[in-house]
């Protein structure tokens, strides 16, 4: 087929659940030695479709335990719990701050955390995994 026609037929796939709904098949304890055997293609392919599923398919692979679905090394990837953590700790001392003001340094080094847990702003196949 027309590589448009191919790239309409995987987005549709991947908004429609079929990537997740793999990956939790393929992930579970019980799966067929057919679908255990086709593992690595199957996250090769969810790999690809990450930038149509976004954050929810980023916290679905690492909640199953299936980091070569992922499309970069973990630790380039956005980090939502932490900058959640981040962030609340940033509302407490801003909160606390007209009171005790915060030694100086510490909105730097708060920054920096809520930007590493924001991850790389590209995914690059550079930092794929193999």
């Amino acid at each position: 087929g027309r590589p448009n026609t191919i790239a309409r037929h995987f987005r549709r796939l991947a908004h429609a659940g079929t990537w997740t709904a793999l990956l939790k098949a393929v992930a579970h304890p019980k799966a067929p030695k057919l679908l255990k055997a086709m593992e690595y293609w199957i996250c090769r392919l969810a790999r690809r479709a990450m930038r149509h599923l976004g954050m929810k398919g980023l916290a679905l692979v690492r909640q199953l335990g299936l980091l070569s679905a992922l499309p970069m090394w973990p630790q380039h990837l956005p980090k939502p719990e932490l900058s959640q953590t981040v962030q609340r700790l940033i509302s407490l001392v801003l909160n606390r701050a007209p009171d005790h003001p915060p030694p100086p340094g510490t909105f730097t080094q708060l920054a920096r955390s809520l930007a590493f847990a924001g991850g790389r702003p590209v995914w690059s196949r550079r930092l794929a995994p193999p």
